[in-house]
């Protein structure tokens, strides 16, 4: 998903999230070419795209994210999937910090596939993935214990 777009007068620059986290991609008119500047020029916030290049050191790498040192010249980017309307809150962890109150439940439940791309949620849905798998392996490795699954078995509509 495209987190952030930023035009610097040529060079443009987008962060691209996944369950990994944040990566610059830079697009400069001689190394990515026209298409790919044209293409992340239309870019916006929660696009999905794919994006193919040569990932290098940056020139001032950013001490406040993991994947600081690097970034990443496209020279392909396909945009996967367009947002064709404004988003009912923001999923960007940037622009939820600047919040003045906080999201309603009620909002994100209805919303769910949005609050779940929010790095918080993803990392709780991650760490529960976790637990689960541990306590899982724990009864089947030292206990030879066997899940079933028992249908629910009700009375048919008529």
């Amino acid at each position: 998903w495209v987190d952030r777009n930023r035009d610097m007068g040529g060079v443009q620059f987008f962060d691209v999230r996944d369950h990994t986290g944040l990566l610059q991609v830079v697009v400069e008119p001689e190394g990515s070419g026209a298409d790919v500047a044209k293409i992340a020029a239309r870019l916006r916030q929660e696009y999905v795209v794919s994006v193919r290049g040569v990932l290098r050191a940056r020139r001032d790498p950013n001490t406040k994210l993991p994947t600081g040192a690097v970034e990443l010249l496209a020279h392909e980017v396909t945009v996967l999937n367009t947002v064709s309307r404004s988003l009912p809150f923001p999923v960007s962890e940037a622009d939820s910090q600047n919040l003045k109150e906080p999201i309603k439940e009620d909002t994100r439940l209805k919303h769910r596939v949005l609050d779940l791309r929010r790095p918080a949620m993803a990392a709780n849905l991650r760490m529960r993935h976790k637990m689960i798998r541990t306590i899982r392996r724990f009864l089947e490795d030292e206990h030879q214990f066997v899940e079933v699954e028992t249908p629910i078995l009700t009375r048919s509509t008529p």
